[in-house]
């Protein structure tokens, strides 16, 4: 968002002009801009996918995937800007294509959320991915958080995505007649970067 003061009849007048969810490649700064904040939420990564074996065995579903990163930005002078600006909107991780057989497939890291602008940049972190389930007892580890940062200005307010969650060890539930085997899915991904502001 940009912020102008324009001074009419002595009367301090404030516009502003904001931008959502919207892809910018060398935009040109805004004419008569001030100042300027950004906000930032990077996109969640997409959990693995469960484990197909044969029955009798025991298999997990898939880790949860990690969530995004989130950045508030002060107002800050349009100044320390360069002449141009870019923002890329990440987006959320694909889902696997199909369950596993011999092995489950991973989901995929979420995409960061940046602003950059001269020497300024803003970058909100996407989650990491899901892993696909394993067979046995073993676990698998939930996507990482993604990670929040900023360079060349100051008091935005960052934080970083939670991680997913873990798979649970795959159960197995023998019958007399007909031996199911269930695995237990993670709960969903990562909770997303909290900010006080």
């Amino acid at each position: 968002m940009f912020a102008a003061n324009n001074l009419m009849i002595g009367i301090a007048q404030f516009i502003s002009f904001s931008e959502e969810n919207t892809n910018q490649t060398n935009q040109p700064i805004p004419a008569g801009a001030t100042q300027y904040r950004v906000s930032l939420i990077g996109a969640g990564g997409s959990g693995g996918n469960g484990r197909k074996a044969g029955s009798g065995s025991s298999r997990q579903g898939g880790s949860g995937g990690g969530g995004g990163a989130a950045v508030q930005g002060a107002w800050r002078p349009v100044s320390e800007l360069g002449s141009i600006y870019s923002v890329t909107r990440g987006t959320g991780g694909a889902s696997p294509s199909n369950v596993g057989f011999v092995t489950a497939p991973n989901g995929s890291a979420g995409g960061a959320s940046t602003f950059t602008s001269g020497s300024v940049s803003y970058t909100a972190g996407g989650g990491g991915a899901g892993t696909g389930g394993l067979l046995g007892t073993a676990s698998s580890a939930g996507g990482a958080g993604g990670t929040a940062s900023t360079s060349g200005t100051s008091g935005a307010t960052t934080g970083n995505g939670g991680a997913g969650a873990a798979s649970v060890a795959g159960i197995l539930n023998p019958s007399v007649n007909a031996p199911t085997v269930s695995g237990i899915g993670a709960s969903g991904g990562g909770n997303g970067g909290g900010i006080n502001s």
